[in-house]
């Protein structure tokens, strides 16, 4: 017998298997009782259900109040760095006013004016604006406060919003551009940037920079910050001259006083420098094309014993301004070398193009140093860009470093993103793997319907380095040869007499005969006849004769 409930007996079936028999009424009972029990459950689990629920929303909201108190908090304290920032500008600024200005100030002063109430007005409302310009969340935001304030913004307002819009806008420069508050701004920097501080120029140089402003457009506003920069050359920060001279070479700058005196400032400063002012410095002026021997030895002389603490981006940046100025640091090298060997993972897939093309470009062949970073290229492969990529092949393929593995995972990468390669990055990339003597169909029906689809665009020398590699790697691909065939008819005088001996050999190197060609490429080649290399000339003179018998080129 089994008891359940208060006092309720239900009879079960005997242990010798016969089955009791149970009355109606025993059964009604049993089964009201049994769906009371379920109700009785299915209650408490509700119940359960419901705490739990409110456990689980408790817990959340505590979570969200401790967020938002450390939001606020964090707020808090941004306002009263601002705020102290804001209050530092301002007092800089009065320490960097025109001498005649404290003159006039200290006049009044011994007048017995005891300074003007006005002018105490003017400097409460740029400190508001400009903590409302640091406030804002868009340049959106700035733009229309700049707008709304007009003349009243002076010069430290006007370099914080310069700055405050590059910030938020590094990706949407030509949206800033186009803003109808735009064009005034500039305006007004144009009209006031002779009075402004050291560093509200470097910020605001800076600024135009990241926001890649056309500075051809731009001149006369261009000149006028470039000459204030070059008359406060002495009052500018390590970090605020690397930040001018990265705006010069940015926006391609020709102001060759300033870039002098950049230059000289930097070597008496050099002590002063931390790692990123030597990188930003060294990538500058290389830019620029004012990084010589002197400034390279100086910068070596400091940097190699810091070189293990350098970033890979300021290690790269560093080292490429040696490679692009052509200067050979043995020291320099070798250090280089080492870092790159102690960890080459820590490397983007940027710095190890750069670096690759960087050794390329100081004559280094079968460098050990290529195997480290075909190891870091491997590994990152699917990250570069089509840039990135071709600079590699191209700089592996000069150094004569084949690595099979990587020129497959390449190829696959080059056949993905050929219609995003441009001319010039299709023509490089063919061209390394025309070197290594190295192809896979999906690469060259790719690479070759790129190339039509944009025939337009490919300058000569990139059509001659296509044509060039596909004859090399012995595919003839008629569509290709007669649509370059095509362009090159129309725009033959653009060609070099190495454009020329390059293409006619590739023509000639497929057995591909278009008559048309044959005869402009020839009379062009003797238009340009004493400008040709010997070279030049005899493999143009071989290739014309494969063309065409009766075609003779003699110097």
């Amino acid at each position: 017998m089994l008891g359940i409930g208060a006092g309720v007996v239900i009879p079960l079936a005997s242990v010798t298997g016969e089955a009791s028999v149970v009355s109606n009424e025993g059964l009604e009972d049993f089964e009201r009782l049994t769906a009371g029990w379920s109700h009785m459950n299915s209650v408490e689990a509700f119940l359960d259900l419901v705490l739990l629920l409110c456990f689980v929303v408790g817990i959340a909201f505590f979570h969200t109040v401790k967020s938002r108190k450390r939001t606020l908090d964090r707020e808090a304290h941004v306002a009263r760095k601002t705020e102290t920032e804001v209050d530092s500008t301002l007092q800089q600024q009065h320490r960097d006013a025109s001498p005649m200005s404290r003159r006039s100030a200290s006049s009044e002063k011994k007048a017995g004016n005891g300074g003007s109430p006005t002018s105490t007005k003017v400097d409460d409302s740029h400190r508001r604006y400009n903590k409302q310009i640091l406030s804002c969340k868009s340049f959106e935001e700035v733009l229309e406060i700049v707008a709304i304030a007009g003349s009243v913004l002076n010069e430290v307002n006007l370099a914080t919003a310069i700055h405050r819009i590059a910030k938020y806008a590094k990706k949407e420069a030509g949206s800033v551009r186009n803003s109808p508050h735009w064009k005034r701004f500039l305006q007004r920097i144009d009209a006031s940037c002779s009075r402004f501080a050291a560093q509200g120029l470097a910020n605001t140089m800076w600024a135009l920079a990241t926001l890649r402003i056309d500075a051809a457009a731009e001149r006369a506003m261009m000149d006028k910050l470039c000459d204030a920069c070059l008359a406060q050359i002495m009052s500018f920060s390590p970090q605020a001259l690397t930040n001018v001279a990265w705006a010069l070479a940015t926006l391609e700058m020709d102001h060759p006083a300033l870039i002098s005196a950049i230059k000289d400032r930097c070597l008496e400063s050099f002590d002063s420098f931390n790692q990123q002012d030597f990188a930003n410095a060294a990538w500058s002026l290389g830019s620029l094309g004012s990084f010589d021997e002197g400034a390279a030895k100086a910068i070596c002389s400091r940097v190699l014993p810091l070189l293990s603490s350098f970033k890979p981006q300021e290690l790269t940046n560093l080292f490429w301004a040696f490679a692009v100025s052509k200067i050979r640091d043995e020291e320099l090298m070798e250090a280089v070398r080492r870092v790159i060997d102690a960890d080459v993972q820590a490397f983007s897939s940027q710095c190890l193009s750069v670096l690759a093309w960087s050794f390329a470009k100081l004559g280094s062949e079968q460098d050990p140093v290529c195997s480290r970073l075909v190891c870091g290229a491997i590994s990152r492969i699917r990250f570069f860009n089509p840039r990135e990529l071709s600079k590699l092949l191209w700089a592996l393929a000069t150094m004569q470093h084949r690595n099979d593995e990587l020129l497959d995972l390449a190829a696959s990468v080059t056949a993905k993103l050929a219609d995003q390669f441009s001319p010039s990055e299709l023509s490089n990339a063919m061209w390394a793997f025309a070197n290594f003597k190295f192809s896979t169909s999906p690469l060259l029906d790719r690479v070759s319907r790129a190339a039509v689809a944009r025939r337009g665009s490919f300058p000569p020398s990139a059509i001659a380095n296509v044509l060039w590699a596909f004859a090399s790697l012995d595919c003839r691909s008629p569509a290709l040869f007669r649509v370059f065939a095509e362009v090159a008819v129309e725009r033959i005088q653009d060609f070099t007499p190495a454009d020329l001996s390059t293409t006619v050999w590739s023509f000639a190197h497929v057995g591909l005969k278009f008559p048309l060609f044959v005869n402009s490429a020839f009379s062009e080649s003797k238009r340009v006849l004493s400008c040709f290399t010997e070279e030049q000339l005899a493999v143009a003179a071989a290739g014309f004769r494969k063309l065409d018998s009766s075609l003779e080129l003699m110097a």
